[in-house]
């Protein structure tokens, strides 16, 4: 893998020099490990069934005699809690030297203001000089809800999201000619989207006095909200929620309640809906809750990542606006699609819940119930990322102005390719199936009215 080559040549250099020094590293590294056993870092891919653990990020990084040397005085110095941010910091600034071998992420981190030889500095520096670099790059580079710093790489996160034309247009219509020249500054007026059409798009929120968002998800049949079975974990991470524990938020219904990112941010005001009934496609296929990072990512493996919120029939009848008319697609055509979320963006800071369409301009690979996505290319080809997950794949390019859309899959994972163990980059992208027969069966038994032929 591209990405990490220059890592692995590295360590492989070191830990060649002398099979001596790299025993006697190794059992360093293995003892002073061991006082923090239970220290665990995020997977750097949902899609990875092994969990990584900071031992093993740092069992590499600590074969560095001055990384190990620097450590060992933490050691002596630290209490177990400071030893673990200690360790997290030089990780992450470990990761962020190596990956900046590479060109498009070095630009990223120079744009934020970091110098790639201060990092792998500091990473084998005194505590404090570990402490303020991690505060600077964290400070500088947006994170994931794990803590993990994104690099804002365009080719490697969600990108080229297409331009919107202002929220307060119809779906159909058009500026005046002096304004519409100033919005599209020369672009193709139908690469545009009229987001206001989009109000099939909600996102899961955790109830509460503020509630938080926890995922997108997409309004099929006009009745239920189709998302991903691993974001119910975010509302209870030991077993399927109770409906009263969250609602689901549409845009573009005059609502005026407030939702928050989970990163804190404020979206713009929304119109709450309240779930009557939780499902999930395991209940049918006898799985164990995905109660962990792992099980989850299991699951995204398998296209099994589906859930279905049912919609309070009293709420749905009191919004102002119709739906427009979601059903399944009974194949995978060839041309473009569209790729609908509530995700960050390669955009630094970019913390709000920004609702975007993104076009592919392929169909995904299918593999049996899950269809996947490879490198979003500098061409056009949009991705998905954090918070993206439970949004939709649909068939062909979405402007806004239709009223019947064909749904192929829902956004599951953010797989490997590029991830380290501290930093976000992240390049292939898997979705559960809603074509395959399985999960088409499993969707249709609860939503006829989803799979009808119109």
């Amino acid at each position: 893998m591209k990405l990490w080559a220059p890592f692995l040549i590295q360590a492989v250099c070191i830990c060649a020099a002398s099979a001596q020094d790299a025993e006697r590293h190794e059992a360093k590294s293995r003892n002073l490990l061991e006082m923090n056993d239970s220290l665990r870092i995020a997977s750097p891919g949902m899609s990875d069934p092994n969990e990584v653990s900071l031992r093993t990020a740092a069992q590499v990084l600590l074969r560095d005699p001055a990384v190990s040397k620097a450590f060992e005085r933490d050691v002596g110095a630290m209490t177990p809690a400071e030893l673990a941010e200690s360790l997290k910091g030089r990780v992450l600034l470990s990761d962020l030297s190596a990956l900046a071998s590479d060109a498009d992420l070095r630009k990223s981190l120079a744009e934020a203001g970091i110098e790639p030889r201060y990092l792998r500095k500091a990473s084998s520096g005194g505590a404090t000089e570990v402490r303020a670099m991690d505060a600077f790059v964290r400070l500088s580079l947006p994170q994931d809800t794990e803590g993990r710093v994104i690099l804002p790489n365009e080719n490697s996160m969600i990108v080229h999201p297409q331009p919107l034309f202002p929220d307060t247009l119809l779906p159909g219509s058009l500026p005046a000619p002096s304004d519409l020249l100033k919005i599209t500054e020369g672009n193709d007026v139908k690469e545009f989207v009229w987001r206001q059409g989009m109000r099939y798009a909600g996102t899961v929120a955790v109830s509460g006095a503020v509630p938080t968002s926890v995922c997108s998800g997409t309004v099929i049949a006009g009745g239920w909200l189709l998302t991903a079975a691993h974001c119910l974990t975010a509302v209870d991470s030991q077993q399927l929620p109770m409906p009263h524990l969250m609602k689901v938020y549409l845009p573009f219904q005059g609502g005026s309640e407030v939702v928050l990112s989970p990163r804190g941010m404020m979206d713009r005001a929304m119109k709450s809906v309240g779930v009557v009934e939780v499902h999930w496609i395991g209940q049918e296929l006898k799985l164990e809750y995905p109660a962990s990072r792992n099980d989850s990512s299991i699951l995204a493996g398998q296209g099994s990542d589906l859930a279905l919120l049912k919609l309070n029939g009293a709420d749905l009848a009191m919004l102002p606006h119709p739906i427009p008319n979601v059903r399944l697609a009974k194949s995978i055509p060839q041309g473009e699609y569209s790729i609908i979320g509530y995700g960050l963006t390669n955009q630094r800071h970019d913390g709000v819940l920004s609702l975007l369409v993104g076009v592919r301009s392929s169909a995904p690979t299918v593999d049996g119930d899950v269809l996947k996505y490879g490198d979003a290319s500098s061409m056009g080809d949009a991705g998905f990322c954090h918070g993206d997950s439970g949004g939709g794949a649909f068939v062909n390019r979405i402007r806004g102005a239709e009223k019947d859309l064909l749904l192929v899959g829902v956004i599951s994972a953010l797989g490997e390719g590029g991830a380290s163990s501290a930093v976000c980059v992240v390049r292939s992208q898997y979705m559960s199936s809603v074509v395959s027969e399985r999960n088409s069966r499993y969707i249709c038994g609860l939503v006829p009215a989803a799979c009808a032929v119109q």
